[in-house]
């Protein structure tokens, strides 16, 4: 399964040089580098380091061989990493060297010789390295670029990550509930999810679901795997120690000391681990190390059918009571509650209360059996605190209820309870209560409901964590993004006792983001909270952040709106009802921005999310749905457009939410042509006064140009809409380009234009521009998908080549959509695609052929010299230069570029000879000499030129001409001319200079141009070389 959020990590090696992939095995190193390496853009050697390689002089020529095929010429008698990085600096073009399994190697001569390697490298060469442990390399010498790391936290699966796994890749679709416990139970360890998958393949859906449940208890799927591959490796002492310690999540050489009995022996042993294999890390302040989550739990099972049942439970116990010790009461809960000592359980969370609860995350509820969670009080309270967390509000209230009634004499575990059903209640549907002044999630809550900017100004009795994230979310809600943003921006950068703060926050400013473009910045944002909430258990944050992620970005290989689409069915399933209200309206505005449904099926989306707030009773948030309803509905012209107008500003105005009502105007604006210009303006002041942007005034523009078509174009109920609805945009952006008019240009310099303006191609891969180079070559005539991919990614197997096409095409659109173009230009029909331009449009191709056309048919008629050098001369002025220059020698753009070539210069030749024939010497010879400018290899060319400036009375320009025409014969072995007469040379058949209908030579045909006189034979060598030696290719 590929990766985008670590590919995109390592395409950052083409900047810094140099990049380490270092993790413990199984953890996917090897799989990630191979797929970089394949969409690169650049030619890769590959070396799989072995043991026997701690030879510097083995390294170097294994080195020399790995490199040999891209190198000219080859470094075959290189005897050290200085001769082979002169022969690497002898090519100018990147190169990328990828080594894997370093660690075979540590410590040894070679190791060395790697460093001296990249010590002298030239900057065009770019090295990737992959180990199991970090390399001995003196990575902090100023000499060497700064590393691109990705480690094996960074390559650990994600809880969405290990859904899509199960559901696309292994065909064995796991719950959200399950493919999260699977997650946090493997760690995300790749290698044990592949393992667990060959375990359970045969499994029903319910079995397979008792599978993931089991792993709480015993850990046995990787037993093999992680003795050969990780335990094998150390000393003896070192997997006893590993071992004996796997009872403690977190490792310390204190804490070790106590549980062994054995002083002043951890630390060693701690920083031996650490150099030894990457399973074991440090953590936090440097004194604290973690042993993988997935090696640990191996280990623990191991240790408990070493020990027994009997001493299992006092090591746990004594585990347990170290970790009290030691103040850290969430692990010692865990330990407790493994050892089974109930009343120890009760005593930490009558003590500890919620905060220990949400501290201990998901370890917690592993190790509660569901009897005890059913039977005893206390052990029902942490339920009911874990369906809050996890947004099961209905539910957590009515245990938290039931709870109190049990513990009704016991005014800890009773107060307990009703701040659970109280907190679940504040984000239910009902009538509300007035939150205390120092309750900022009562305030939060009362926002949602009306009045957003009241509440923002209720927030002085809070404290400083939460003063500017309740004030700044409850601007952004009331559309005041001016103010909203700083705050937004100061609470994420403040210290947080508690991480859900710094969710809210940053997914916020993610979302906005976002929701202002799909560019990668709010990607990686949404990310970062997807990976710290699962690292955390927070599962509702993760399905959320993950939810908002796959609607308004686009990740290439991903059905973004089938999975958020899921996501919100699973939320209705588990009773989350603000989980599925937020993906829900994240999966609208996606579809609002980029239209990919007509009109009456985004109206019907708005009016069932506008259902989904209001059964929350979250009146602002309804509010905006409503006006973005009504906006759909007036652009798409559907019979309720001006009454769901009207009721938006009266909701609007009521819920107090300027926002949503300077929206309601311009929705207004477009329902009444008659009162359209004053509402217009009304939409803009409004906005201005709500602080909705820098420039209101832009906005306006938007819903005058954009949104409002003139009644003449204003589509039909069900016809597509083909301009973006500019209020979903939350944080002004660049003013979108809509419908053009759109100019391809291929000679020269390719550049696509729009109204003008070009579009910036530098965010997508080199082979994605290579694509709509190739589509724009065709511009107009549908290619098959098979005959894209084998041009493009011949090199690859043909699935891997159809996915690499899929994957250019969607980073095309998505360019294209982030660029504001809202046409369809890349069309598909059938298995076929092709870059179709609308109405209006110009392609220079185009362009020139017609225009030769145009010639040959006024040749062909009765004779109209006039028109025919007209045409003859448009062509020449569209052509200015060679065809698609950016794609060098590649062998699917050369014999187009010839054979426009031919072609321009043979129009060239005409039109001079036809200027001569009408009396224009002047004319005459600049257009012969424009045709030697094209192609110098044309008789024709020169013997006009000569003869047209002898004619008009420039004998120096003619005099200049015969000596360069001298010089081109004889570079090619014929003698000069005499007096201007040319030798009689080889008959050859001549090509017309245009034929009726014809365009330039398809790449796709497979045709090329044979080589005549008037044509420059160059070498067709393929762009995109194959990456010698890779994995696939083993």
């Amino acid at each position: 399964m590929r990766r985008p959020r670590l590919l995109g990590a390592l395409d950052r090696v083409l900047v810094t040089r140099l990049g380490l992939v270092v993790a413990p095995p199984g953890a996917g190193k090897t799989t990630l580098m191979a797929h970089w390496a394949q969409t690169v853009g650049a030619d890769v050697a590959w070396l799989r380091l072995e043991r026997e390689d701690v030879a510097p002089e083995r390294l170097v020529d294994r080195l020399a061989q790995a490199l040999g095929e891209l190198l000219d010429p080859p470094p075959t008698g290189a005897s050290s990493p200085a001769e082979l990085a002169v022969a690497i600096e002898r090519r100018t073009a990147p190169l990328v060297l990828v080594l894997d399994d370093l660690h075979t190697i540590a410590g040894s001569p070679a190791e060395a010789a790697v460093e001296r390697l990249l010590l002298l490298a030239p900057v065009h060469l770019h090295v990737l390295i992959g180990s199991r442990r970090r390399p001995g390399i003196n990575l902090v010498r100023s000499e060497l670029p700064t590393a691109v790391t990705v480690t094996g936290e960074d390559l650990a699966m994600r809880a969405p990550e290990v859904q899509q796994l199960f559901d696309d890749v292994y065909a064995a679709p796991l719950p959200a509930d399950d493919a999260a416990a699977l997650a946090w139970r493997t760690a995300g360890w790749p290698a044990g999810l592949h393992l667990f998958h060959l375990a359970t393949a045969t499994l029903g859906t319910t079995e397979r679901r008792t599978a993931v449940a089991a792993l709480a208890q015993r850990s046995r799927y990787a037993e093999e795997y992680l003795a050969h591959e990780v335990l094998q490796t150390l000393p003896g002492q070192h997997r006893r120690f590993l071992t004996r310690t796997a009872v403690l999540e977190t490792l310390s050489a204190d804490r070790c000391d106590a549980l062994l009995g054995t002083p002043g022996t951890s630390r060693r042993l701690l920083t031996e681990l650490e150099r030894l294999t990457s399973a074991v890390t440090r953590d936090g302040d440097g004194t604290r190390f973690r042993c993988h989550e997935a090696l640990r739990r191996h280990l623990e099972t191991q240790l408990q059918e070493q020990l027994g049942s009997t001493q299992a439970t006092r090591w746990w116990q004594q585990a347990a009571r170290v970790c009290e010790q030691d103040g850290a009461p969430a692990e010692a809960l865990r330990l407790h509650a493994l050892a089974r000592d109930w009343d120890a359980v009760r005593r930490l969370l009558r003590v500890g209360g919620m905060p220990l609860v949400r501290s201990a995350g998901h370890g917690l509820g592993d190790v509660l059996p569901v009897w005890l969670q059913e039977d005893d009080p206390w052990a029902s309270l942490v339920l009911a605190s874990r369906l809050l967390e996890d947004g099961s509000l209905a539910t957590a209230a009515a245990v938290a209820d039931r709870v109190r009634t049990r513990l009704v004499e016991d005014p800890v575990g009773s107060a307990w309870a009703v701040r659970v059903a109280a907190a679940a209640r504040t984000w239910l549907p009902g009538a509300g209560r007035a939150p205390a002044p120092e309750d900022w999630v009562g305030l939060l809550r009362e926002a949602t409901r009306r009045a957003p900017q009241d509440a923002a100004g209720r927030v002085g009795a809070l404290d400083d964590e939460h003063r500017d994230l309740v004030r700044g979310l409850a601007l952004v809600l009331a559309g005041n993004l001016v103010q909203a943003r700083p705050l937004l921006e100061a609470c994420v950068q403040r210290p947080h006792a508690d991480v859900r703060t710094w969710l809210a926050t940053r997914l916020a400013l993610a979302t906005l983001d976002a929701l202002g473009g799909p560019g990668p910045a709010a990607g990686t944002a949404l990310d970062l909270v997807v990976s710290v909430a699962d690292r955390h258990g927070l599962g509702w944050w993760v399905r959320v952040a993950h939810g908002v992620a796959v609607a308004l970005v686009p990740t290439p290989g991903v059905d973004g709106e089938r999975v958020a689409a899921g996501l919100v069915e699973e939320a209705d399933r588990r009773g989350d009802p603000w989980g599925a209200a937020v993906v829900a309206s994240a999966l609208v505005a996606a579809q609002l921005r980029a239209l990919r449904l007509r009109p009456a099926q985004l109206d019907r989306g708005l009016d069932a999310l506008c259902t989904r707030w209001r059964a929350l009773d979250a009146g602002v948030l309804e509010a905006w749905a409503r006006s973005l309803h009504a906006v759909v509905a007036a652009v798409g012209d559907l019979p309720h457009a001006e009454p769901a107008a009207e009721s938006a500003e009266a909701f609007a105005r009521a819920a107090g939410v300027p926002g949503a009502l300077w929206v309601a105007y311009g929705a207004l604006g477009l329902s009444r042509p008659g009162e359209r210009d004053e509402l217009l303006e009304l939409a803009s002041a409004s906005a201005s006064a709500s602080g909705f942007g820098p420039r209101p005034a832009g906005w306006e523009d938007a819903l005058r140009a954009v949104l409002s078509p003139s009644p003449a174009t204003v589509p039909a109920p069900d016809a597509d809409v083909r301009a973006p609805v500019a209020p979903v945009v939350v944080r002004p952006g660049p003013e979108p380009v809509g419908t053009g008019p759109f100019e391809v240009r291929c000679f020269e310099e390719f550049r696509l234009l729009v109204s003008g303006v070009p579009v910036g191609l530098s965010r997508i891969r080199p082979r994605a521009r290579s694509l709509l180079r190739l589509l724009a070559l065709h511009t107009g005539r549908l290619t098959h998908r098979e005959q894209l991919a084998d041009t493009l990614w011949g090199e690859l197997d043909p699935a891997a080549a159809l996915h690499g096409l899929q994957v250019a095409l969607s980073s095309l659109r998505t360019l294209l959509g982030s660029a504001g173009v809202t046409a369809t230009l890349i069309v598909r029909d059938g298995d076929a695609y092709g870059l179709v331009l609308p109405e209006g449009s110009s392609c220079d191709l185009l362009v020139f052929d017609g225009a030769l056309a145009a010639a040959a048919r006024a040749r062909s008629g009765p004779g109209d010299p006039g028109r025919a050098a007209g045409a003859l001369r448009a062509a020449l002025d569209v052509y200015t230069g060679d065809l698609l220059p950016e794609e060098g020698p590649a062998e699917w753009v050369v014999p187009a570029r010839e054979q426009y070539r031919v072609r321009a210069a043979e129009a060239a030749g005409t039109l001079a000879a036809l200027e001569l024939a009408r009396g224009d010497a002047a004319a005459a010879a600049a257009a012969a000499t424009r045709g030697v400018e094209i192609d110098p290899y044309r008789d024709d060319a020169w013997r006009t030129l000569i003869e047209a400036s002898r004619l008009a009375g420039d004998h120096a320009t003619a005099g200049r001409a015969q000596r360069r025409y001298d010089e081109v014969l004889a570079g090619l072995g014929l003698p000069p001319t005499a007096g201007g007469q040319v030798p009689a040379l080889p008959a050859v058949p001549a090509a017309p200079v245009v034929r009726t209908g014809q365009r330039g030579p398809g790449p796709l045909d497979r045709a090329h141009v044979r080589a005549s006189p008037g044509t420059r034979p160059r070498p067709a060598t393929p762009t995109h070389p194959r990456a010698p030696g890779t994995p696939r290719e083993r």
